[in-house]
């Protein structure tokens, strides 16, 4: 029995069992090209499993850097959202400062118009005290004169 003989130089047959031939070489023919099929058909394998191994990689390279983006823009937006705190809460304490002196300044002034208000009462009151006073002067000058006027025209009737 012949059979076929491959070298790496390339593919040498043996030429007296292609010369005999007979079922045993085509047998052997047959199963040589089923098996150059079958390499083949892996060899295609291959490559369509090498590209989806390629295109795995790809897509976890893709995911990463997306993993990594997301991760930059929740940073960014925890950064961001840290800064517009702080200004909130600056602005927050700045404007209760200016609210409480407001407030102090309006209560000082709320005392010092109560204690003007009080001493204008006052002077009101010692103003209609000295009014009332004078209106009483008043009346007892022109009862005086009134008394002065009658003395004097009965003196002047008398003589």
């Amino acid at each position: 029995m012949s059979g076929v003989s491959i070298d790496s130089g390339g593919s040498n047959l043996d030429v007296a069992t292609i010369l005999n031939g007979g079922a045993d070489f085509l047998k052997r023919l047959e199963q040589w090209q089923a098996a150059k099929a079958e390499h083949d058909a892996a060899l295609a394998n291959l490559g369509i499993g090498q590209d989806a191994v390629a295109a795995r990689d790809e897509a976890a390279r893709q995911l990463d850097a997306a993993k990594a983006k997301a991760a930059e823009i929740e940073a960014q937006s925890l950064s961001d959202a840290t800064e517009k705190q702080r200004k909130l809460n600056d602005f927050i304490a700045s404007a209760t400062q200016e609210t409480t002196r407001a407030v102090e300044a309006a209560r000082a002034n709320e005392a010092a118009t109560a204690a003007k208000l009080a001493a204008a009462d006052e002077a009101h009151k010692a103003a209609a005290k000295a009014n009332a006073e004078a209106q009483d002067l008043l009346a007892k000058h022109r009862a005086a004169a009134e008394a002065v006027q009658k003395a004097q025209a009965a003196l002047a009737n008398a003589l």
